[in-house]
């Protein structure tokens, strides 16, 4: 491993660590010490990070390789990402569900709060049908039969498959 490398790595760890212990649906927050570590840590890494705190924190990280992969299919990771009424990395529609997210504390503008209220959606659909080909495309906004792939369905499912071998 090179050192560069070895920093990125270190630096998840750590990161990883303090949101353990701080991460909220409002707000993310770290040590004033870890602010150097986390600069060193691009936007999408940062993210990813997140999104496996998140899962932890629900019960979920037996499924954090999908919802990232959620999130990257969605937005590329990114936090500033906008499309119509869909914000943030995990394309929330707001007048969808601005006033489910409203109730649970998740503030759809920040980043954190996508990411916590996009890793509870993707974990409430899972749990409704138990079979990500539905989840996903009813969190998709599929119309219709819900057990046919799209190929929304098929590119996520794939890339979690890659990252399971």
């Amino acid at each position: 491993m090179n050192m560069r490398m070895k920093k990125r790595f270190k630096a998840i760890v750590a990161l990883l660590l303090c949101a353990a212990l701080t991460l909220s649906f409002g707000s993310y927050v770290y040590a004033e010490e870890d602010e150097e570590v986390v600069q060193e840590i691009d936007e999408v890494t940062l993210n990813k990070a997140k999104v496996a705190v998140v899962c932890q924190q629900l019960g979920f990280e037996k499924h954090t390789d999908v919802c990232i992969a959620v999130m990257m299919a969605e937005s590329g990771g990114h936090s500033d990402a906008r499309n119509g009424n869909c914000i943030g990395p995990f394309q929330i529609n707001y007048k969808v569900w601005g006033d489910a997210a409203q109730k649970i504390g998740a503030d759809l503008e920040t980043t954190d709060g996508n990411i916590a209220f996009g890793v509870w959606v993707l974990k409430c659909k899972y749990e409704t049908y138990w079979d990500w080909t539905q989840a996903l495309n009813s969190y998709n906004g599929k119309k219709g039969s819900l057990k046919e792939s799209t190929n929304y369905t098929k590119k996520i499912l794939k890339e979690v498959t890659e990252c399971r071998k």
